[in-house]
């Protein structure tokens, strides 16, 4: 909420650069480096074709996990889970049949753009061009895998001042082209009024918070409610167990709640879940 500076929880993870967004990205401009392709319906897919693959992934129960269609991904009437990643490009997915995307170390996570396009590419040998095949795709938690990697903790409830300050750089975008003064109030990319200046000195803003009685916003682990507690602003997370969760590239579910604590569980690569996937591979790469 705000300009409040968040610490990076995720540090136990193993990061990578490619998430969804990236690996799709990356595997779209490659892509583009072919000498051309064969669009002959029926053509049967061998070991080692490069193919260009359409495909949506569903959660029964929470909607579209993932998909490669604009039409799809631009349909408001197709349920898209919590996790579905909107600002992104959809196109086709190059991929070689029956050759991993990318390798995970058998004691580490799995990361849910990689176990996607991984299964897909041993799946699509024998199939064949311009068909559509309904495809469950599973996965399991490596029997191997660091604890240390698997889980992360949240606080239910947290209490933070009311009054805070930042950079003038980072109060910028949210003057919406007020004027940077004492008075002025910032404003979020929704609309919301969330703030006002009452002091500047130097490079440093001092703001208020306003308007967040009864104020909910979306939280990696499910819904964040605010309420007003004097000089205090006060976030109670809403959520439930097994919902799907995602932090960077990877995909996890809640799997406890406390009075304190939530955590959620980042080890099945799914979010613990089979996906039901339609796929189409479009065309052979020559």
């Amino acid at each position: 909420m705000g300009l409040t500076n968040r610490k990076m929880l995720l540090g136990k993870h193993r990061w990578k650069t490619r998430c969804l967004g990236l690996a799709t990205g990356i595997l779209v401009a490659l892509a583009v480096t072919v000498a051309g392709t064969e669009t002959a319906v029926g053509k049967t897919i061998q070991q080692g074709d490069t193919v260009l693959v359409n495909y949506t992934c569903r959660a029964p129960g929470y909607g579209i996990f993932d998909t490669t269609d604009p039409a799809v991904a631009d349909n408001a009437a197709e349920k898209k889970a919590r996790i579905f990643i909107v600002n992104r490009a959809f196109a086709p997915v190059p991929m070689v049949a029956g050759h991993p995307v990318a390798e995970t170390p058998p004691n580490e996570i799995e990361f849910f753009a990689d176990a996607v396009l991984n299964r897909l590419s041993k799946i699509i040998v024998g199939k064949q061009t311009g068909k559509s095949y309904a495809i469950n795709l599973e996965a399991d938690i490596p029997p191997n895998l660091q604890q240390s990697q698997r889980y992360l903790n949240f606080n239910k409830v947290e209490r933070s001042p009311r009054n805070r300050t930042a950079e003038k750089e980072k109060i910028y975008p949210f003057l919406r082209g007020r004027a940077l003064k004492t008075g002025t109030v910032l404003t979020d990319h929704t609309g919301h009024d969330f703030a006002k200046i009452y002091g500047i000195e130097g490079d440093t803003v001092s703001y208020r918070m306003i308007n967040a009685e009864g104020l909910r916003q979306p939280h990696t682990v499910g819904e964040s409610f605010f309420s007003e507690d004097g000089d205090d602003i006060v976030m109670t997370i809403e959520t439930k167990i097994g919902l799907p969760v995602r932090s960077g590239g990877l995909l996890g579910q809640v799997s406890r709640i406390t009075d304190e604590k939530i955590v959620a569980d980042f080890a099945h690569p799914f979010a613990g879940k089979t996906l039901a996937c339609d796929v189409v591979v479009k065309e052979r790469v020559r």
